[in-house]
């Protein structure tokens, strides 16, 4: 697995950073403990990631909690 070395940050701390620092695309980095020898690294400068990160919610377990809400 090659993971990406940065996401997007949660929707309302992006916000905040927009309006704080004009950045447009402000980006966290990701940091991870490697203490075993896992089968995943980060992507090198120019390579692609094969695994897509993100900030949400996920799948919800009672999807009826969020009717109406545009998630």
């Amino acid at each position: 697995m090659i993971l990406p070395k940065t996401i997007d940050f949660p929707p309302l701390l992006k916000e905040f950073i927009i309006k704080e620092t004009g950045n447009i695309n402000p980006k966290l980095n990701i940091k991870i403990n490697f203490l075993d020898n896992k089968p995943y690294r980060f992507a090198k400068d120019n390579e692609q990631a094969n695994v897509s990160l993100s900030m949400g919610l996920g799948k919800p377990i009672s999807p009826s909690l969020y009717e109406g809400l545009n998630i």
